[in-house]
Order: structure tokens, then C-alpha cells, then sequence
């Protein structure tokens, strides 16, 4: 393993956060040798520059990480590996793998980044304090078969660079400058997140007859209906429908980068001895509550 040095011309450039989002300016810079490394993790690092393909041919590529962390790899805007958690995928499934290789022309340069944040799971820290990270390469003549094992061998140091493109700097500036303010982030509709921040306000609609809630739904969900409205392409403003227990609900949001403000309104409500007279009248929305309950996603630190 190879530990912290200071910004030098081989290497990696790793900016240092004191929070678990990668925000604002970063509290130290440094660099890594190779895709060989070990640092210390107080919050989220990132880590950026070049790689220098040495072959025209297809490259797989092969990680492993260590300390508990959440760590993702891009090699030229590809996710060639991750931890797990967040999120798992099947095998070979990946941009990067022996199945799905990248191919690249003899001196090509390929932007690297490296995302390494704190893993907490329900708030505070639980990783160690420092990271292991592995990324190794092999040189396919070809895509290999699902599942296939080839000989993975070490990033020479001398193919990777500290700089970024001025292309890369400008759309990852363009990333930066999107990823903020109130938005529907996650996958689940009845979460509104906030990033740079990520802590969010997860909705759940409550039968307090049966004791049951609807806690996450999608679009594509088979056991809850979903109808979305408008959506503002700057996120400051979405609204949807969605049906749970019989009761059909209407949730509205202003969000983006001002104040968030949320107006859940349910539809034909009716009283409950109304609906025992003639009950295709409508809905006991008495019988429904509302739940809001503060919380972190993505298992980021806070309190």
C-alpha cells in the first residue's frame, strides 16, 4: 500500500472534505502514487486525474476496498466499481468488467475519479478512519463470457496523472453546480432530499385501521398506482399522484434551491357514516395519517 504525498506530477489528486459530501472547498490537497492506496477518511475525499491506456485493446478492471467505506471508481465517466452498500449488481454487469470491457487506443487518456466517503448507519461514523483501495487492470483481446476471471495485474504509476483535462474540469464543474437543493434524488417519490447536504423528509401514508403505512413508491410501482404532474426542470416545483389503501392523494412540493414546502392534500374524503350509507361515496380520511420523520440517505454521517 501506498500512503499520502504531496502534489507531484505521477499520481493521483486527493482533495480532502471535512463533511461526507464533498463539499465546498476542500480542507487539504494531496496526492496518491497509484491506484494502490491508503487515506485517511474524516469525512469524504475525492480523488482525481488521467489515466494513460499504454495498448490499444479492451481493459477490464478489478477493485478491492477496505476500512468499511463507501468507495466508487469511473474510469472515463464509467463506474467500474463500487462498494456494497450502496448498492449491489449482478455479476458482470458492469461497465469495466471482463464482459462489458472498455476499449481504448494506444495513448489515450481516460479521466479517473475516486469518490470515498464515511459510511454511518443511522448518523454517526461506523468505518475506520482509513481506506483501502485496490484497482487493478487486465488487457483482453477481446469481451470474455460472463463470469470469466482474467489475470488482473497493477496500474503502473507512471500511466496516471494529477491533472484533469480543462473539458473534465468543466463538466465536473457542471455536475457540481446541478447536484444541489431540494429533489426527488432518491429512487423513492416519498422522499425529498436535499444535497449538497443529503438529509431528507421521508413521507409515509399511514392506515390506522389495518396499521399499515406506505413508506417508498416509484413510478414503475405494481402495488401502488402513481400519476406524476408537472415537474420544473430547475426543481422548484413537482406534484403527484399516488393511490394507498383506497385513499387517493395529491402531493405538491416547492423545493429546489429555496425553501421547501410541502402541501399533501387527500381526495374525495367523506364522513365515516356517510360510507357506511352508501360506500362507493367516497373515503374515511380520518382513518389515514401523515408521517414525516427527518433522516440521512445514502448512509452519510450527520446529525
Amino acid at each position: 500500500m501506498l500512503c499520502l504525498a504531496m502534489l507531484t506530477t505521477a499520481g493521483l489528486r486527493a482533495d480532502f472534505f471535512d463533511n461526507s459530501a464533498l463539499h465546498g472547498p476542500p480542507s487539504r490537497t494531496s496526492s496518491v502514487h497509484s491506484l494502490d492506496f491508503q487515506v485517511p477518511v474524516r469525512g469524504s475525499v475525492e480523488l482525481t486525474g488521467t489515466l494513460a491506456y499504454d495498448e490499444a485493446t479492451y481493459y477490464a478492471f478489478d477493485c478491492t476496498f477496505g476500512g468499511g467505506q463507501l468507495v466508487f471508481v469511473w474510469v472515463a465517466d464509467h463506474l467500474v466499481c463500487h462498494t456494497n452498500p450502496p448498492f449491489g449488481n449482478t455479476e458482470s454487469s458492469t461497465d469495466g468488467s471482463p464482459e462489458y470491457p472498455l476499449p481504448a487506443k494506444k495513448g489515450e487518456r481516460a479521466p479517473v475519479v475516486v469518490h470515498v466517503y464515511s459510511y454511518a448507519e443511522a448518523g454517526p461514523v461506523t468505518s475506520a478512519g482509513t481506506a483501502n483501495v485496490t484497482v487493478r487492470w487486465a488487457k483482453l483481446a477481446a469481451p470474455m463470457h460472463a463470469g470469466a476471471t482474467p489475470a488482473y495485474s497493477p496500474v503502473p504509476a507512471g500511466n496516471l496523472s494529477p491533472e484533469s483535462s480543462a473539458n473534465e474540469l468543466k463538466r465536473r464543474a457542471l455536475q457540481s453546480g446541478l447536484k444541489v437543493g431540494w429533489n426527488l434524488w432518491t429512487y423513492n417519490l416519498l422522499d425529498v432530499a436535499r444535497l449538497p447536504q443529503s438529509y431528507a423528509l421521508s413521507l409515509a401514508l399511514c392506515q390506522l385501521s389495518t396499521q399499515k403505512c406506505l413508506t417508498e413508491t416509484k413510478i414503475e410501482d405494481g402495488g401502488t398506482a402513481v400519476r406524476v404532474g408537472p415537474f420544473a426542470t430547475d426543481q422548484s416545483y413537482w406534484q403527484l399522484y399516488l393511490s394507498f389503501a383506497g385513499l387517493n392523494t395529491s402531493i405538491s412540493v416547492t423545493g429546489g434551491q429555496g425553501a421547501l414546502n410541502l402541501l399533501v392534500e387527500p381526495l374525495d374524503c367523506a364522513p365515516a357514516a356517510a360510507i357506511e350509507e352508501q360506500p362507493a361515496g367516497g373515503v374515511n380520511c380520518s382513518d389515514f395519517a401523515l408521517v414525516v420523520a427527518p433522516r440521512f440517505v445514502w448512509f452519510r454521517a450527520g446529525s
